[in-house]
Parts: C-alpha cells; sequence; structure tokens
C-alpha cells in the first residue's frame, strides 16, 4: 500500500520507456504490397497497424493502384502483395500464377478463389520476429543524406517522408533506385546486397532546369564577351 507515501512517489513524475520506438533508419527482412486504390492501401495500413502489425517485422509498401502496371521482375522484389478492390483484371491471372509459383504470397488468394482478406494470415505471414538492423546515417548537406550499407538484403526503411516528393533521387554507386512510399507515410528502398552507401539527393525538375538555363546563360555570355572583344580589335586593324 502506497496510502503514507509521499504524493510525488505516487503520482510521479515518471520516466517510461518506449520498448516499440524504431531507429530512424533500419533494414527489415519481408515486405508486403499492397496493390490498389490510394485510400484502400492507406486505410489497409492503418487497420494492420491498429490490429497489431509489429512495424519492426517488415514493411508495407504502397505503390501502383493497379497490377497491370507491375513486371514480374518488380513483383519479385516483394515477399507478398495485397490485391484490393480493383486492382486486377484476368488478363493479370498470368502474372498472378507466375508470382505464386516463384515463391510469393498474395492476400486474398484468388488463384485459389479466396475473395476474403484476412488481416491475421497477413500478421502471421510476419511472423514474430521482431529482429532489425538499425543503419547509420548522415547528412551531408541540407538536400543529401547518405546511409552506409555493408551487404545487407532486404529493405532499408527510412523514417523520412522522401517518397512524397518526386524531387528525391536515391542512388548506390550511380545506380538510381526507386523510393517506395512505406508504411503509409515515410519511404523504403530495397537492397540486394550493395556494399556502398546510399545516397540520397534532392533535385527537383525545376531545379534542374534552372541550373541548365544559367550554365548556358554563362556560356553564351562569355561568347558574347569575347566575340565582341575580338570584333572590335578586328575592326580597328581594319581602320588602320
Amino acid at each position: 500500500s502506497c496510502e503514507d507515501c509521499p504524493i510525488w512517489e505516487v503520482y510521479g513524475p515518471f520516466l517510461y520507456e518506449n520498448k516499440n520506438n524504431l531507429p530512424e533508419s533500419y533494414i527489415v527482412e519481408k515486405s508486403l504490397l499492397l496493390v490498389g486504390n490510394p485510400s484502400d492501401a492507406q486505410n489497409l495500413n492503418y487497420q494492420l497497424i491498429i490490429n497489431g502489425f509489429d512495424l519492426k517485422s517488415g514493411v508495407l509498401i504502397n505503390d501502383k493502384s493497379k497490377l497491370s502496371e507491375y513486371s514480374i521482375g518488380e513483383l519479385e522484389k516483394f515477399n507478398g502483395i495485397v490485391l484490393l478492390k480493383d486492382s486486377v483484371l484476368d488478363s493479370d491471372l498470368g502474372l498472378l500464377e507466375n508470382y505464386n509459383s516463384k515463391g510469393g504470397k498474395i492476400f486474398p488468394n484468388i488463384l485459389t478463389e479466396e475473395s476474403t482478406l484476412s488481416l491475421e494470415e497477413i500478421n502471421q505471414f510476419f511472423g514474430s520476429n521482431s529482429s532489425l538492423l538499425e543503419v547509420e546515417w548522415e547528412q551531408v548537406n541540407t538536400n543529401q543524406y547518405s546511409y552506409k550499407l555493408d551487404g545487407e538484403f532486404g529493405w532499408i526503411v527510412l523514417s523520412e517522408t522522401f517518397s512524397n516528393f518526386p524531387g528525391w533521387h536515391a542512388s548506390i554507386n550511380k545506380n538510381m533506385k526507386h523510393i517506395y512510399r512505406a508504411n503509409n507515410v515515410i519511404s523504403a528502398i530495397k537492397l540486394d546486397g550493395e556494399v556502398e552507401s546510399l545516397v540520397l539527393t534532392y533535385s527537383p525538375t525545376a531545379y534542374r532546369i534552372g541550373k541548365l538555363i544559367s550554365i548556358v546563360s554563362v556560356f553564351l555570355f562569355l561568347f558574347l564577351v569575347i566575340f565582341s572583344k575580338y570584333k572590335s580589335k578586328k575592326n580597328g586593324k581594319i581602320r588602320t
């Protein structure tokens, strides 16, 4: 009993440890692609998290609305896919069969005539393994971040909204990497064992066009100055 305790021992202040907090950048093995209307994908994201989805066990990816917009090569990046309303056509069944034959999981599996999406099955798909690998990162400058990689496979999840702004570009050893929207609001990039730095740079199209115009303008100005001096010098020789 604490009837005789000092008031600060009963009511605090207390310092609590949040055991579910996530690093700013980390790597997970499993991914689940949500294919469908953006609002439907967003709602499913929230439903999964509310129903106990462990963000340390994998990553939820939102991208394109139609399955037909994907190639088998891109689908193979993902351990599983969720087919939301109006995301699949009859002509996509061959693509699904190919994906399924390579070990990919489908929710619901319409190839076996399933029609109901089970949140419990999705949670079982990710399992109880909540291990993740934290990744060191560095802010090079206002428009550039760098993440150190050491041959990891899986998905690097970045607690930043890079995916919401088309001006951000990701590359590893100058090879471009697609930035996916992850867990509704943040970003994720597929890793394939690279031993390099992952570099994210903010370089919007308008900035690149403006930079090009500036460079061309400088060269044009220098050309006109040199040409003007050359012409004046030539005219002076003619007069003499």
